[in-house]
């Protein structure tokens, strides 16, 4: 060890010539690194999102929370599982294993389990909501609006107001809510429909 350490003692501009070396390589590779802002990166976590309109926390949690657990506990590669509970809104995340690397088979398998339990919850039911997650779409804020009921428009207004706000502020790539559906229902006046001679088919077709 003292024989290296007095070679290199006594010849410093190979020593100088090395250390330009080593940095020129360095900055070399750093220009060459592939780079991005927003790396598409998975991070093995699926969520599950319910929205029952008008339900209490406590009833989400009997009647939703607890099943969806039921029938989501087991997977293949899971490593954990969280939900959160709210008036009218369960949420459900699946962590799986850093290993695990078959995340589009298991939202399908999350997706197949859920669709077996359908007839075990509620019927108001808004039909549920799985995401796979990935580093670009993780979210730098998450922002919860308390006693939210789909039902009523003026809230659905007042959501989609801050989402637009927020869409118009510098600096802000996406914004994304967790807002349902909405469903228009039509009903048919059976005698105009008669009187006007069109059955109900073609005034069907005629809507869509």
């Amino acid at each position: 060890m003292r024989n290296v350490i007095a070679f290199f003692v006594n010849r410093p501009l190979l020593v100088n010539l090395i250390t330009v070396l080593v940095c020129a390589f360095g900055i070399a590779a750093g220009f060459n690194l592939t780079r991005s802002l927003f790396p598409s990166v998975e991070i093995n976590r699926i969520s599950v999102t319910a929205v029952l309109p008008g339900a209490s926390a406590v009833d989400v949690e009997r009647f939703v929370t607890f099943r969806l657990e039921e029938a989501l506990q087991g997977m293949d590669g899971l490593k954990e599982m969280t939900s959160t509970t709210t008036n009218g809104v369960a949420s459900v995340t699946l962590q799986f294993e850093a290993s695990h690397n078959d995340m589009g088979g298991s939202l399908e398998r999350a997706r197949s389990r859920l669709s077996a339990i359908r007839h075990r919850l509620p019927k108001d039911l808004e039909p549920l909501q799985l995401e796979e997650f990935r580093l670009t779409e993780m979210e730098f804020m998450n922002l919860q609006v308390e006693n939210y009921d789909p039902t009523d428009s003026s809230h659905r207004r007042a959501v989609e107001a801050i989402e637009e706000r927020l869409r118009r502020t510098p600096g802000i790539v996406d914004v994304k809510t967790s807002l349902p559906e909405q469903d228009i229902h039509i009903t048919f006046h059976r005698e105009k429909l008669e009187r006007a001679s069109i059955g109900a088919a073609e005034a069907r077709a005629k809507v869509v």
